[in-house]
């Protein structure tokens, strides 16, 4: 299930609502988070389950992660979270027992853990730290 955030500045009054994470239909590919791009300045959204990271306005991958100190003040407390599983490589090779059960090996994964916090974030507006994250709502 995903979430509506509500992006807020204090110092513009800029308002946006994102969907970010996936729905029930599509969770296995998408992993909507939101990007800040250096190319036309848009705060945007990027499928963190892509091999690379481009801006859904312009779709250049000159794109910065929330987590990035250059639009993240680095503080405040996580509002929203979403666990990212991320295939990473081929599966191994099967077991004589997984052959003889016709069992197919798991392709390896990693987690790795999207947040968003109330701390400010760089508003692509005004170009000030006073963008804020908030979830209003959930969809599927």
């Amino acid at each position: 299930m995903g979430t509506i955030v509500a992006a807020r500045c204090e110092q513009c009054n800029f308002h946006r609502n994102l969907a970010v994470g996936a729905g029930m239909t599509n969770h296995g590919k998408v992993a909507k988070w939101p990007v800040w791009c250096t190319r036309c300045k848009a705060l945007s959204l990027a499928n963190h389950k892509a091999e690379e990271l481009n801006c859904s306005e312009c779709g250049s991958r000159e794109v910065k992660r929330a987590s990035d100190p250059a639009v993240w003040s680095g503080e405040g407390r996580v509002t929203v979270k979403w666990r990212l599983r991320v295939e990473r490589g081929e599966p191994r090779e099967r077991t004589w027992l997984e052959r003889l059960r016709g069992k197919t090996p798991e392709v390896p994964t990693r987690s790795v853990d999207l947040e968003l916090t109330d701390g400010d974030y760089l508003c692509s507006v005004c170009g000030q730290f006073g963008l804020k994250f908030s979830p209003i709502g959930l969809f599927d």
